[in-house]
């Protein structure tokens, strides 16, 4: 008895849609940019049979966003967490003004909750606050990525989406518009 199409689907194709990716090869293009650094003063990108949008999306995710995958991400999310941790990069009253807006904020909420109430059952500590997980940094670049395919693809924040054939004539002006909108003077004769 054969496996249906769907079993036969490999683990990337899972992590992919668990992770939110459009496709499985999303991972290959951060592999590669992890290796040689591809996306390092990138402001102009053309997605050519960009359908179903996948390396889009990672460019909208990186360029644009300021997203990090892969190791740089991994360094820069124990960085915060080390950062939220010992405090770095506050100074002595910074963190005196910190640490007297926590108390004030606990004894708020203990004060409501009834937290300090021997009538109550409640646990007496206060839940300590998530250290920051996300690794984004909006970039202040002016980037254009423009993806190109003849099938429709869903808008993607930031990417430029034209349906086209990258083969005729036409498309040439559409793709030097959507990368350059301004106006460019008419040819003299």
């Amino acid at each position: 008895m054969g496996k249906s199409s769907k079993d036969k689907r490999d683990a990337y194709y899972r992590l992919a849609k668990e992770e939110g990716w459009r496709a499985r090869s999303a991972y290959k293009l951060l592999q590669l940019d992890e290796e040689f650094n591809l996306f390092e003063n990138v402001t102009r990108v053309v997605d050519l049979c960009a359908a179903p949008g996948s390396w889009s999306q990672v460019l909208s995710r990186v360029l644009i966003k300021g997203e990090k995958f892969g190791r740089a991400g991994w360094v820069e999310k124990q960085k915060d967490v080390r950062d939220y941790v010992y405090g770095a990069g506050k100074s002595k009253k910074e963190e005196e003004k910190t640490q007297d807006a926590n108390i004030s904020i606990e004894q708020d909420v203990s004060e409501k909750l009834h937290i300090n109430d021997p009538d109550t059952d409640t646990d007496t500590e206060a839940a300590q606050p998530d250290p920051p997980t996300k690794t984004t940094q909006p970039k202040n670049r002016a980037v254009k990525i423009v993806a190109i395919d003849l099938q429709p693809m869903s808008p993607l924040p930031g990417v430029t989406t034209l349906r086209a054939d990258i083969t005729h004539p036409s498309t040439i002006p559409l793709l030097l518009s959507a990368l350059d909108p301004s106006p460019s003077p008419p040819p003299s004769s």
